[in-house]
């Protein structure tokens, strides 16, 4: 009897063993399995994001990109509409900056017309300025006291700056005939008609008749 008792016992820790060790990797397993798939998601999208950041920085560290973040517009600029718009380009960096600088009326309301000239290449040396200077075509008048302006500072890296500011401006009347019609038609027709009728008239008969009767005395005498 005890001879069973004990083989039924060691029978029953032996299944009991047996039986933990199967339970243990399954909820293991089951957790697991989701964590890691949710992470790898979550790590894959944070990678692209990252790279594509590092990517961006290396170009701007290259030399097109150095100058991309070193052209500066100033916040200020120097003129009057139409005469002049003076805007000055600063370069922080150690690097020389060559970029170009394109200059629009964007007056609100109207269509956008380039400045003159449209655009102009800037060559600024490291820790320098320049000012391009533009002007403005008085197509079509103006009757506003200011105006707008839009500029914009690029390189082959793209847009490095731009700015949209207000410029004090002259009255311009609309382009007309009046001016030209009126003196065309007054010094045509005053000059011409009265001179050559006055003075062919005058002088020709005067000179004619003076000349006819003073020959006829002296013969007679």
């Amino acid at each position: 009897m005890l001879l069973a008792l004990v083989l039924c016992a060691a029978a029953a820790l032996l299944t009991s063993c047996g039986s933990g060790d199967d339970s243990d990797p399954r909820p293991d397993t089951d957790v697991t399995a989701p964590t890691a798939a949710e992470d790898g998601q979550e790590t894959e999208q944070e990678k692209q994001e990252r790279q594509e950041r590092e990517k961006r920085e290396r170009e701007k560290e290259k030399d097109d990109g150095s100058f991309n973040r070193a052209g500066r517009l100033s916040d200020g600029f120097s003129g009057h509409w139409p005469q002049s718009y003076k805007k000055t380009v600063t370069n922080p960096s150690s690097e020389t900056y060559v970029g170009t600088l394109e200059v629009l009326d964007c007056t609100p309301g109207e269509e956008s017309r380039p400045a003159i000239p449209p655009s102009q290449s800037v060559t600024v040396p490291a820790g320098g300025e320049v000012a391009p200077e533009f002007r403005f075509s008085e197509e079509g008048g103006n009757s506003k006291s200011t105006r707008q302006v839009c500029a914009t500072l690029r390189n082959e890296a793209g847009v490095a700056d731009e700015v949209s500011e207000p410029i004090s401006a002259d009255p311009v009347p609309p382009p007309g005939g009046t001016t030209g019609e009126t003196t065309g038609e007054t010094t045509g027709e005053t000059t011409g008609e009265t001179t050559g009728e006055t003075t062919g008239e005058t002088t020709g008969e005067t000179s004619d008749g003076g000349t006819s009767e003073t020959g006829g005395s002296d013969d007679n005498g």
